[in-house]
């Protein structure tokens, strides 16, 4: 970027601009004072600035060497513009489309793509590598149909990789990770957990052996990316019925994924004593241990083995009784604040275990520990199965295939059939001389 260019950047950035300035900044005049690209080289750029930035723009990436230009629409996968450049003054617009084609066939059926993801902070439309002599980007999150109108349950990008007489198109799948199951059927952190989906909860009827002055309620969460299945914060844990009522205590996770406590000693906001929001997040995609605790004097919580945060009370806990309700607030209030994900191997003990103890429960679950015994336990289901991750799909047969066309060629390619279980990956590219 020479001298001049950088200057106009930071001024425009720093600055309101107007009259000729403003015209001069259209993505158009911008790319004209680039350097041309030499005989290796190759740029990319989106064709008409980056939409949401540049009102109305679409969403079409360009590749340009000297001898070509590619134009890629992410949110469509259409390519409005493919061909040869006589030179680097040619309208790129006067360039002939070209049709891609982007296929996955599991066990004998047909899903074409229909569409990319769109942008998020990391998915959608991506830079991977970028320099003089090679641009790499992709498009994530692909939604492929069949005709009778199913779409397939996986994972799959679209990837270009150019460079300045060659280009390669990459599609890349694999199947997609398995829906929470509700109830016993999910996977657990020891053996079977307590799947909740959004629409279920796991509720411990009142019972007045957990009304105890001093208590420990530890249990594992499995946090999926989308773990908020309503409006608000969902309730990882609540008892008796929400944060203003007698009795109360829980745990809530917000939109970044950091944990706060609540318990209330005698009703009423006034009443309500919260652990302000951990400074850490909580791992999205992974298993967590977390517990509360309350010993006469501080109200503490504690997440994967380490304390996190406390609040002072000195107050007594009078018995309340009260369901504990784990995947949702306990009186199921407006959207009833749910959580989506899997809670297993849960125990309530009358003493405030020490961080020391908790530790124990977090580095080794399975572990028995006689001087640990809790008033109660919920391992769930002891024949049921135990995944670090959430469980993928598995395809008996699978097959990708790619395919581009022109007004009078098409090329295509595609990879030999096979069965691909999660996170294994199938693969097509072809491989274009573009000149």
């Amino acid at each position: 970027m020479n001298v001049s260019l950088r200057f106009l950047l930071i001024f425009a950035i720093g600055c309101p601009i107007a009259g000729e300035a403003q015209e001069l900044l259209q993505p158009a005049s911008v790319f004209a004072l680039m350097p041309k690209p030499g005989d290796d080289h190759v740029a990319m750029w989106w064709e008409d600035g980056f939409p949401g930035v540049v009102e109305d723009a679409p969403w079409n990436r360009s590749i340009q060497s000297k001898n070509f230009e590619f134009v890629l629409n992410t949110q469509s996968l259409e390519i409005p513009h493919f061909g040869p450049l006589k030179n680097l003054d040619a309208d790129v617009k006067s360039l002939a489309p070209a049709k891609l084609n982007l296929e996955i066939i599991v066990d004998g059926k047909t899903y074409r793509c229909r569409s990319g993801g769109k942008w998020t902070r990391h998915g959608g439309p991506r830079l991977v590598e970028s320099g003089r002599v090679f641009q790499r980007a992709d498009v994530t999150d692909l939604a492929f149909y069949s005709k009778d109108g199913e779409k397939l349950n996986t994972e799959a990008r679209f990837e270009t990789a150019a460079w300045a007489n060659r280009l390669a198109l990459i599609l890349t799948a694999r199947p997609g990770v398995l829906p929470i199951q509700p109830g016993e059927k999910s996977f657990g952190r020891v053996q079977g957990g307590f799947g909740v989906d959004g629409s279920n909860h796991f509720e411990i009827p009142a019972d007045p052996k957990f009304e105890t002055e001093h208590f420990t309620v530890e249990f594992w969460a499995f946090i999926p990316s989308d773990f908020r299945a309503g409006e608000h914060s969902p309730w990882l844990l609540c008892k008796n019925r929400n944060e203003w009522a007698p009795g109360n205590f829980g745990i809530l996770i917000g939109n970044d994924v950091r944990p706060r406590a609540t318990i209330n000693f005698g009703g009423g906001r006034e009443n309500t004593f919260a652990i302000p929001r951990a400074t850490r997040p909580l791992q999205v995609g992974n298993w967590n241990h977390l517990a509360l605790s309350y010993d006469g004097e501080s109200f503490r919580l504690y997440a994967n083995g380490r304390w996190v945060g406390e609040t002072k009370i000195g107050k007594k806990r009078e018995p309340v009784p009260g369901g504990m309700a784990f995947g949702r607030r306990q009186d199921n209030s407006g959207d009833g604040y749910r959580f989506r994900g899997v809670v297993d191997e849960i125990r309530f003990y009358d003493r405030a275990l020490t961080e020391q103890e908790l530790r124990l429960r977090f580095v080794k679950p399975e572990a028995s520990r006689p001087a640990l015994k809790p008033v109660e336990e919920w391992t769930f289901d002891s024949k049921g199965h135990a995944a670090m991750k959430k469980p993928g799909g598995t395809w008996k047969s699978a097959q990708a295939k790619i395919g581009i066309a022109g007004r009078d060629w098409k090329q295509d390619s595609g990879d030999s059939p096979s069965a691909v279980t999660h996170p294994d990956w199938i693969k097509a590219m072809v491989l274009l001389d573009p000149t």
